[in-house]
């Protein structure tokens, strides 16, 4: 019923979805807390939609019953993003903890803690543990709300300080999608620099990387160029704009392609440019090991930028002094030393500025693809569901193969015991295609589904014979165990 790892629990919305149920889950949440951290004093709560409200007034009165001083950040905030929650506990430096609340899917919850001190609460065991409810009451008292004024300016101030340029015409204009926790910083940050926006409700996706929307929703003689993707889990990633005759395609740009072309703009552009005083380069990229990055390393090693290879986020350790971005998949994070946590706020306001200056100078982001004679790749995902018992054979079967879909392969590595909270790293794969393919294979212990990160040149066609290839390899891996 109830997924939990270190500083992480994940459960289904089942749970919650009626006042009982509510209130025995934030009893039994506060307890398991106080169980394995007796020692705290005061505890900050946030979350990232109203939908949450009830739940943090619970939590908040069963916490306040044992002596425990609650905080939220601001009384009528319906959502803040976790990277805002993250930026005040730190900058306040006073609180014991912090609890954020928010969506992981569209049936599914998680709760996120952060201590001091880089203690950790193990959630492990959340299922098993049992109390008698009968035995507890709450104190109906209301937190304390915090002026948050100061620290959002201040959080604004650390996202928007590191810019390239002191000064530039706002031509950029994107659509944006919109959330609770993000409505009202991206307003901020767009006003930050005067640039074009409109939010949207509701998306239409034609496959899994092309976003469409009717001109006619759009406003009357704007032209956009980029519509930039919020989730859910608070990712941000970009879309490219094709104007047709009634509507509007977006294309996404992978990761890889939009540091690429940062590593680019922040040391190629300066001769036309006003730099800004606080502005400091990124002198390192760290790239998820899972990750097919050929056009990547080449901008790094063109440009003497150091880079390393990680499984997680969490295995950088930063000097001062230190600017680097993190690179996978699903993210990009821009780093430093006193901020050392993803942010999609930041990376939202850096690749803006990048994109915009690209647009005032009338630059085509695909140039570069000609100026390093390499394709960027085009990326699709699938899942196919696969029990705990069938995933040992599943590997050991993987590891023999010599070719994918009758396509040879060149480099084939199987992961053992790397994890990532609740995905398993499970293999990549090049394939010997011209240009290269790459496949990522990892396992969600929550869905219990195998995921496959396919990479690809779209000349190729190999998407669907490598999906196919695996719903039979899958298949018969199924049979035989059985």
């Amino acid at each position: 019923m109830a997924y939990g790892t270190k500083n992480l629990l994940i459960f289904k919305n089942n749970l919650i979805q009626n006042k009982q149920n509510l209130k025995s889950f934030a009893l039994k949440l506060s307890f398991y807390v106080l169980k394995q951290m007796p020692q705290i004093k005061s505890v900050i709560l946030a979350y990232d939609n109203e939908y949450w409200k009830k739940m943090s007034q619970y939590v908040t009165y069963y916490l306040k019953s044992r002596g425990i001083n609650v905080y939220f950040l601001h009384k009528n905030y319906l959502g803040v993003p976790f990277s805002f929650l993250e930026f005040s506990f730190k900058k306040l430096n006073t609180l014991d903890l912090a609890i954020y609340f928010s969506f992981f899917d569209s049936k599914s919850c998680k709760i996120q803690t952060i201590f001091k001190n880089n203690q950790e609460i193990n959630f492990f065991d959340f299922s098993n543990f049992n109390l008698n409810e009968n035995e507890y009451q709450f104190l109906n008292d209301e937190p304390i709300y915090l002026d948050t004024k100061m620290l959002l300016n201040d959080y604004l101030n650390q996202i928007t300080s590191n810019r390239v340029t002191k000064y530039h015409n706002s031509i950029l204009n994107l659509i944006i999608n919109k959330y609770q926790y993000n409505f009202e910083l991206i307003k901020k940050i767009m006003g930050f620099d005067d640039l074009g926006y409109k939010f949207i409700n509701k998306q239409r996706f034609t496959n899994d990387t092309i976003f469409r929307v009717s001109k006619t929703f759009l406003t009357r003689g704007m032209q956009f160029n980029y519509f930039a993707r919020f989730f859910i889990n608070q990712e941000v990633k970009y879309y490219l704009a094709y104007k047709k005759l009634f509507n509007y395609d977006f294309k996404q740009i992978l990761n890889e392609h939009l540091v690429a072309l940062y590593i680019k703009f922040q040391n190629t552009f300066f001769s036309s440019m006003l730099i800004n005083d606080n502005f400091f380069k990124i002198n390192k990229i760290y790239i998820n090991q899972l990750y097919p990055t050929p056009i990547l390393i080449k901008v790094c090693e063109m440009f003497d930028i150091e880079y390393s290879f990680v499984l997680h986020q969490q295995d950088i350790i930063l000097n001062d002094n230190e600017n680097v971005s993190y690179v996978d998949n699903n993210d990009i994070s821009f780093l430093s030393a006193e901020y050392n946590y993803r942010d999609s706020f930041k990376t939202f306001f850096y690749i803006n500025e990048m994109l915009n200056y690209f647009e005032t100078q009338q630059i085509d982001i695909f140039d570069i693809e000609k100026e390093l004679k390499l394709k960027f790749l085009t990326y699709k995902e699938f899942e196919i569901e696969c029990s705990i018992a069938n995933l040992v054979h599943f590997k050991d079967k993987l590891s023999i193969q010599k070719s994918i879909s009758r396509i040879e392969i060149d480099q084939l590595t199987v992961f053992e015991n790397k994890q990532d909270k609740y995905i398993k790293h499970i293999a990549k794969i090049a394939l010997k295609t011209n240009p290269q393919c790459f496949i990522s294979i990892s396992y969600n212990e929550i869905s219990c589904k195998l995921k496959f990160s396919v990479f690809y040149s779209q000349t190729t066609k190999i998407f669907n014979k490598i999906k196919e290839y695996f719903n039979k390899f899958l298949l018969l891996n199924k049979k035989i165990r059985n």
